[in-house]
């Protein structure tokens, strides 16, 4: 390889390299406060990842009581929604947040483990053919 070659090559992976070594600051990244305060470093020098904040303000609100492990969720066209309890229920909230009994006729589910009655989506064409879409784990 001729000498103007290996120059231009070893300035280019230079080049590249740049970057990596000016991230590596000797300045400590802030950290938020631990999720569990009893927290213990697995090995000397461990720390957590840096606090995150999105800079979206938003507001947790309960608009429906007395579910059992909810899990999907899909929101009716005309208001509601449609919600799945992991054991196995399928039911509607009403926009006042009022729970229906659970729908009748979905199959059997095996809710152990990562199992049970899962997602749930309205058809493309809800409005018109009414089809709802869910996943499950099955029995064997």
């Amino acid at each position: 390889m001729s000498t103007p070659l290996r120059a231009i090559l070893l300035s280019m992976t230079a080049l590249a390299f740049a970057p990596v070594a000016a991230a590596q600051s000797e300045q400590p990244v802030e950290q938020g406060a631990p999720n569990v305060p009893e927290f213990q470093p697995a090995f000397p020098e461990q720390t957590r990842a840096p606090a995150s904040d999105s800079g979206v303000d938003f507001i947790v609100e309960t608009f429906a009581d007395g579910l059992e492990h909810p899990w999907g969720i899909d929101a009716f066209p005309d208001g509601g929604f449609i919600v799945t309890e992991r054991p196995g229920r399928l039911r509607t909230i009403s926009e006042d947040g009022e729970l229906s009994e659970p729908v009748a006729g979905l199959p059997e589910v095996f809710a152990q483990e990562q199992g049970g009655l899962l997602d749930v989506r309205l058809g493309p064409t809800f409005e018109e053919d009414r089809l709802i879409y869910w996943t499950y784990s099955k029995p064997v």
